[in-house]
């Protein structure tokens, strides 16, 4: 099984229950692989449309990667636990791939440094994310995991930018089965091409519980979630996970951020 979970967009002060949930369930159901598709931080600090805006004020580049690199570590810990577990009873250790595939929040980060170059090396999460075991995709690079791709977006290669449009017209423009972030709205679609092959496409959406304030009232009802991938090898099984299926099933009180 491949759990993705989507765009948490992490920054200090939000709350992570979810994120919570979401490490008990991969110690229940052990997942052969993670997919964190990018835009886990935030980083309101680099904002460019905050930029010169009350709203930014106070913002902190060293909370906002904290913030990010401590939501990791309560994701994590029910699964070091058990390792830690299995370890002294020697048993055999889940050990599950763990791939990042870096979003556009995260890239402003880099960016941040290629505009301010004497500040190179002051700050990263690529190789701290590496230290800790994690296949890290910097930003645009697709990864494909058991015939299915991975990409924090699908871009177009003339242009660079996202496909626009349906999720049928990405799937066909990508022609390949697909699986994305960066856009909160959840879609699905499906097609059968002339060689009997099977594909599909997913846009994540979101996964994160507090409310964004640019995207207003009306804007902030999409879904938010998680996705979990089985028979990977064969006709996928798509199941979709609501973050408040989620913190029902899995989350402890006792957890509470």
């Amino acid at each position: 099984m491949i759990l993705v979970i989507g765009d948490t967009q992490i920054k200090p002060g939000v709350n992570i229950d979810h994120i919570a949930a979401v490490g008990n369930l991969i110690v229940k159901e052990r997942p052969e692989t993670i997919v964190i598709i990018g835009d886990w931080w935030d980083f309101p600090s680099l904002s460019f449309f905050a930029k010169g805006k009350a709203e930014i004020e106070g913002k902190r580049l060293h909370d906002d990667i904290e913030s990010g690199f401590h939501a990791l570590a309560i994701m994590f810990k029910p699964w070091l636990d058990l390792v830690e577990k299995q370890r002294n009873q020697k048993m055999k250790m889940y050990n599950p791939r763990v791939v990042f595939t870096e979003g556009n929040h995260e890239h402003r980060l880099y960016r941040f440094m290629e505009d301010n170059p004497n500040m190179q090396g002051m700050f990263d999460i690529r190789k701290p994310l590496k230290d800790m075991g994690i296949e890290y995709h910097n930003f645009r690079e697709v990864v494909e995991i058991d015939n299915i791709l991975f990409s924090h977006f699908f871009s177009n290669p003339m242009s660079g930018r996202p496909w626009g449009g349906s999720i049928i017209n990405k799937l066909v423009k990508i022609g390949h089965s697909f699986v994305q972030g960066h856009t909160q709205v959840f879609e699905y679609t499906e097609r059968h091409i002339s060689n009997g092959e099977f594909q599909f496409g997913v846009t994540m959406g979101a996964f994160y519980s507090h409310e964004e304030d640019y995207k207003g009232p009306q804007g902030n009802r999409h879904f938010r979630g998680v996705l979990k991938i089985h028979n990977a090898e064969s006709r996928k099984d798509i199941e979709v996970l609501s973050i408040e299926r989620l913190l029902g099933d899995y989350f402890d009180e006792k957890q509470s951020a």
